[in-house]
């Protein structure tokens, strides 16, 4: 993952919010840093999220779903979750979120 911005993944193991929750929220700050994207705009694969994050690979399967679900990723049949559009539109999302 050389030439990619540095991002180290904190959970709160004690927390309320379930990992995959604070994976996925992690995972859109990074995003907006452009950090885990490859070519394209693919975002890594399931089994280098893994290693990555050092969670298991079915959280961070969830945590990629839960993604797609709020539409910060697209899920592409045989091809992975690509973060298509993101930099305009998640990027618009978040300044949206905090602005006001």
């Amino acid at each position: 993952m050389a030439n990619r911005p540095f991002f180290a993944f904190h959970f709160h193991k004690r927390s309320n919010t379930p990992l995959y929750v604070q994976l996925a929220e992690q995972l859109r700050t990074a995003l907006l840093r452009g950090a885990f994207l490859v070519g394209g705009g693919q975002l890594i694969s399931l089994r280098e999220m893994k290693a990555v994050s050092g969670c298991s690979l079915e959280t961070v399967k969830k945590a990629y779903d839960h993604l797609v679900a709020d539409g910060w990723l697209e899920a592409v049949h045989g091809e992975g979750e690509t973060g298509a559009g993101l930099h305009t539109t998640a990027a618009d999302r978040h300044s949206a979120r905090f602005a006001g």
